[in-house]
């Protein structure tokens, strides 16, 4: 009973330290680590792979939360008010990270607003992983109109990651 308090209590943590610094979230993952080895010793797993698999999580805990960055969090809330006009403005930021999020945003977005900006994005930007992200946000709009312009910058494009995004949205607008 005890065990599942804590659990409970572990993930309620989690849920109000969303945005937290990496600080807090590594502590929560180790906490949450400590709960699972105590549940694999009381299963009588062997102590030395509760000492391994401990070591494994610990070296894992090196993964940075992206929401640290203010203006990544500043996009998803623009993004979760369904606010498409400050969202687009994003989509010409000097961050490359910050035009990614923003593109694969609007692929959830389905606005009419963004289809401009997004054809422009995977036309002209200069970062792979933007391109690849814009077309994967038109493709969820799945519009037959755009069809045509995915594929003439299919035949343009020379990253195999972006033509592939692209191929899968072409699918996706028939």
């Amino acid at each position: 009973m005890l065990l599942v308090i804590l659990k409970l209590e572990i993930t309620r943590i989690k849920c109000e330290f969303y945005f937290m610094s990496d600080f807090i979230s590594k502590a929560l993952f180790l906490l949450n680590s400590i709960v699972m080895m105590y549940n694999l010793i009381i299963k009588k797993i062997s102590y030395s792979h509760c000492i391994v698999i401990w070591i494994f999580l610990f070296l894992s805990c090196g993964q940075s939360n992206q929401f640290k960055n203010d203006t990544v969090r500043h996009v998803y809330n623009f993004a979760d008010e369904r606010n498409s006009e400050v969202l687009i403005e994003y989509l010409q930021n000097e961050s490359d990270e910050i035009r990614e999020h923003a593109c694969l945003l609007f692929g959830s977005m389905n606005s009419n607003d963004a289809i401009g900006p997004l054809l422009k994005a995977v036309q002209t930007d200069k970062i792979a992983g933007v391109r690849k992200a814009a077309a994967f946000a038109l493709g969820q709009y799945q519009q037959e109109t755009l069809r045509d312009s995915l594929y003439k910058y299919f035949l343009i494009e020379e990253n195999s990651s972006v033509k592939e995004a692209l191929l899968v949205a072409i699918g996706k607008c028939d």
